[in-house]
């Protein structure tokens, strides 16, 4: 049984950004996130950092230069946000649960109950929603 890698996942992240389906395994959640997290902070710093430079140059003040990079930001802030549902529905699949209990993230108890099945092992062979993701990479 192969987990997934740092760039494997993150790349999977990208590829897989709709499919609300299938399972994925924690390593493919957890370095999935953390390759994700990487990027957004780089993209926030460089496109930050583009448009402060040149707002600053333009004489424009510092809350019209926030705004224009949130503007500029937008399109990766949806497509981040459907991929991150995404990733935490199918990661709620491999624990054998709807990813519709996504919903109770709002609630500070069931932010203890997400984090638990996102860290807990997946179920060892095929449940309601697929294959077990661990034995779909086995080399």
């Amino acid at each position: 049984q192969k987990e997934m890698g740092f760039v494997e996942a993150t790349k999977n992240w990208f590829i897989k950004w709709k499919d609300f389906d299938t399972r994925i395994s924690r390593s493919e959640f957890w370095w999935g996130n953390l390759g994700v997290m990487i990027i957004s902070m780089l993209l926030g710093f460089v496109i930050g950092l583009m448009v402060g430079v040149g707002g600053v140059a333009l004489g424009y003040s510092l809350g019209a230069i926030e705004t224009f990079t949130n503007v500029v930001l937008l399109p990766w802030y949806v497509f981040s946000s459907i991929a991150g549902l995404s990733l935490a529905a199918r990661r709620l699949h491999d624990v054998n649960k709807s990813g519709w209990w996504i919903l109770i993230f709002f609630t500070i108890v069931g932010m203890l109950f997400l984090l638990y099945w996102h860290c807990k092992k997946g179920d060892a062979g095929d449940n309601r929603f697929g294959k077990n993701p661990l034995n779909l990479h086995a080399a």
